[in-house]
Parts: C-alpha cells; structure tokens; sequence
C-alpha cells in the first residue's frame, strides 16, 4: 500500500516534539523503510487523546505530482480517502443542525478490501479490512 493510516492514542502535548513522539509509536508499522526525512506524516487531532495518522513515503508523493505537473495540472493539495469521505459527508448530507451530532458509517466495498469511515460531522476513525484469496 502506499499510504499508511492509523488511529493511535497520543496524550496532547505543547511541547513542539509530538511530530517525534508520533513518527516513534509508528515507524514499526509502516509498509516502508522508516526513515524520517523520507516520510511524509500529517496527523489529525481526533476526540481526547487520539490522533489520526497519515504516512507515506516522499517518493510516492514526488511520483504523483511530477504526473500532474506533466499534464499542466497546478496541484492546490493532495487528499487522502478518509479525510474525503468525512469532507463529501459534511458538505453534502451533514448541513442540518441535527446532522452536526449524528454519528454516519460510510463503507466502500472493493473486490479485496471494505473500508469503512465513522464520523460526527468532521470528526471520525477509519477502520481497513482486507481481504485475501487463499
């Protein structure tokens, strides 16, 4: 895979070092050799102490905007699944004030894996499985 998301618990700190504290609680988990100055890592701050998770390795985000500056694209931001389905959610079904505190499952079912995003609005997890053929 070429992106890595995960949910990890991670007390708030204001220190500046949680970019370290993060990269620490995942690097044995990434699909891809963990240097630092290779990954790209954004986290987003979910509810209490958990954190949202992104990674992936420069290369790939080098290799995808090389192809689109090609094209004659100029590239405003790179999304990745769960931050869109959480975003299309929000701008088109969770407009009502009563939206804003409903809790919405969205699943996307593919031949070899179901995705699935929870949220309240714009806060959510996201939960992968996968499915191999034996």
């Amino acid at each position: 895979s070429e992106l890595f998301i995960d949910h990890i618990r991670m007390p708030k700190t204001d220190d500046g070092k949680l970019d370290d504290a993060i990269f620490s609680r995942i690097k044995q988990k990434l699909p891809f050799e963990p240097v630092k100055e290779n990954t790209i890592m954004k986290y987003i701050p979910m509810e209490q102490d958990n954190v949202l998770v992104i990674a992936t390795e420069r290369k790939i985000i080098d290799r995808h905007l090389a192809i689109y500056e090609k094209a004659g694209l100029a590239i405003k931001s790179i999304g990745v699944w769960p931050v869109a389905l959480a975003n299309c959610y929000t701008k088109f079904f969770g407009r009502r004030k009563s939206d804003l505190e409903a809790i919405v499952m969205i699943v996307c079912i593919e031949a070899n894996c179901t995705n699935v995003v929870i949220c309240r609005h714009k806060n959510f997890t996201r939960k992968g499985v996968f499915f191999y053929q034996a």
